[in-house]
């Protein structure tokens, strides 16, 4: 399993878009470490459509 396919040691398959919203929140609260903030951010590039989804978190 690949770290930027974890969630706190969960495996993720599709994350619901509750979990997608909390993972933007932690990303945005810097709630975690590091390593936690680019795995969490990994997720949610690769489940959010918009290729632009960091500039949107971040500049918006």
């Amino acid at each position: 399993m690949a770290e930027d396919e974890q969630y706190r040691g969960l495996e993720l398959g599709e994350p619901s878009r509750e979990e997608l919203i909390e993972l933007v929140r932690k990303i945005q609260n810097q709630q975690g470490t590091e390593e936690e903030c680019i795995a969490w951010m990994k997720v949610v590039e690769r489940h959010v459509p918009d290729p632009y989804v960091a500039d949107l978190m971040f500049f918006s």
